[in-house]
């Protein structure tokens, strides 16, 4: 089975398909020359030409440098201790809450890829994912930012401290719009329900269309908002994608999301029901393999989006949210409880009954989030801990060694990550090894760039068919599906049902947050 330059299976459904991925991969050979004038300086772009360049597509093997760069990540680690990374870690593995539910998602995070689906990867994965859950304990860990890290570690060639600044910056400093993650989803729903905002303006005739059949945006822009286009689109063409978001921010989204739509909208208005929408949506979108065309169409054919429109829409549903909250706050168990009584003069027993009434509301409302919502306490210490151990452990486990606490020991070769005030530099040695066109049907994992486990990569070796259904057993579990339901549809509550494979979680919506 062929496979694509980051070790996914290459599904190509015709030779139009083919060809068009053979010419963005020339597209990607002609920009080489002018991003390595910035890699020999160990330096990133600036302002429009950083822009430009960055619309155009970072040629993977200057993707680890420049997206640690134009990120902001290589900052906030110079900020900083050497050992903070490696001390969240330790720290993630005696006290995460969100442990047992990580390392349950380790083994449903693209389980069809080559590497992400070996024990080495899984620890690489598990490490930044509990560092990251201790760094922000506001979002610990929540089922998508797997996907976004086990891409993070594929892309920057194992580097698991790249991949967790860059983490960092996407989810705590402004790349992504604020709560994107949080335990309900607030961020999130506020930018999907600002998208659908922009397809009525942008594309009337398809949202009337979607309206009729009662097909919700947010169903269709889940993914797409939650995992970055990272498991909708093929690899290569959601990388290029993750090329613009680093550079300019939450507006990509919107763009490649209009993109997308606009795409498929003739498809689209053919359709005669919401399941069918769905399904051509994500049949068609995972056969993008011309990325070019894609970001160009992103560009250049949704027209005009500046982020103050952008801005206005996002107020307008956060106010949409705070005044829901106030008004539907437990309204109808309310109702329901003081409709026991008619007056505060009327029988005792009826006032008993109502206050009563209200009690129940609230302890269900208590059994439910408890239920589908908080982590469950359990206790690891019968458990034994992956390897890792710092240098000095002496036990014979692989050992974790820092990249910066290298940089500063060493004046070797390699990724040296902060020198001279705390510049990122990148010297030739080290450099991630590019591979071409020809070559990319047979996927080798890439060499780590700035670790030292002493696990060797795996050698890729063609599915086998009980592999294949292994694999497509796994991928049947790490579906993500999600629906919205409504105090009507499911008692005394609405939410968000989160299923993941055979797992089903319950996001309360915010006005139940509190009860």
């Amino acid at each position: 089975m062929s496979m694509d330059f980051y070790g996914f299976p290459l599904h190509l459904s015709s030779a139009q398909q083919a060809a068009a991925r053979e010419r963005c991969e020339a597209a990607e050979v002609k920009h080489e020359k002018a991003w390595a004038k910035y890699a020999k300086k160990n330096q990133a772009p600036v302002d429009d030409t950083r822009k430009k360049m960055c619309r155009k597509g970072i040629p993977p093997q200057f993707r680890p440098l420049q997206w640690f760069i134009i990120s902001g990540a290589s900052k906030r680690a110079s900020e900083k201790e050497p050992s903070y990374y490696r001390s969240m870690v330790e720290l993630g593995f005696s006290s995460s809450s969100d442990r047992h539910q990580i390392e349950v998602d380790l083994a449903r995070t693209f389980p069809s890829n080559v590497w992400l689906r070996t024990a080495e990867a899984h620890q690489m994965l598990e490490r930044v994912l509990l560092a990251y859950s201790m760094h922000n304990p506001a979002i610990g860990y929540c089922q998508g930012i797997n996907y976004l890290a086990g891409m993070l570690l594929l892309v920057l060639q194992k580097n698991e401290e790249w991949a967790f600044w860059i983490l960092v910056s996407l989810l705590d400093e402004g790349i992504l719009y604020e709560n994107m993650f949080s335990h309900n989803l607030l961020g999130a729903h506020v930018e999907m329900q600002s998208l659908a905002e922009l397809v009525i303006e942008k594309m009337p005739k398809l949202a009337a269309h979607l309206a009729k059949l009662q097909c919700d945006i947010t169903i269709v822009a889940t993914d797409w908002f939650l995992c970055l286009f990272c498991t909708s689109l093929p690899s290569e063409t959601a990388m290029r994608v993750w090329d613009a978001l680093l550079c300019e921010g939450p507006k990509i989204l919107y763009r490649v999301s209009l993109a997308l739509l606009k795409t498929n909208e003739e498809a689209i208005m053919r359709i005669k029901d919401a399941g069918t929408v769905l399904r051509h949506l994500r049949e068609a979108n995972a056969s993008i393999h011309d990325r070019d065309s894609l970001m160009t169409l992103a560009f250049e054919h949704v027209g005009s989006m500046p982020m103050a429109k952008i801005e206005a829409h996002r107020r307008e549903k956060q106010q949409v949210m705070a005044q829901n909250l106030r008004q539907r706050s437990s309204k109808s168990n309310l109702k329901k409880a003081i409709s026991r009584g008619t007056s505060i003069n009327d029988r005792a027993d009826g006032l008993d009954a109502a206050v009563a009434d209200v009690s129940a509301a609230i302890e269900s409302q208590h059994a439910i989030k408890r239920q589908y919502s908080e982590p469950k306490n359990r206790s690891w210490s019968s458990k034994a801990q992956p390897a890792y151990a710092s240098p000095a452990a002496g036990n014979g486990a692989p050992s974790y060694v820092s990249p910066v606490a290298a940089s500063k020991s060493s004046s070797g070769g390699g990724f040296n990550l902060f020198s001279g005030g705390g510049a990122p530099v990148h010297t030739p040695s080290a450099a991630p090894q590019y591979m071409a066109p020809s070559a990319a049907s047979k996927y080798t994992p890439p060499a780590p760039a700035a670790s030292k486990y002493s696990s060797p990569a795996p050698a890729y070796s063609p599915y086998s068919p009980a592999q294949s259904q292994y694999d497509a057993e796994l991928e049947a579990e790490s579906m993500i599906t999600i629906k919205d339901v409504t105090e009507s549809s499911r008692g005394s509550f609405a939410g968000t049902i989160v299923q993941t494979g055979r797992d089903e979680k319950l996001i309360l919506s915010p006005e139940y947050q509190n009860l």
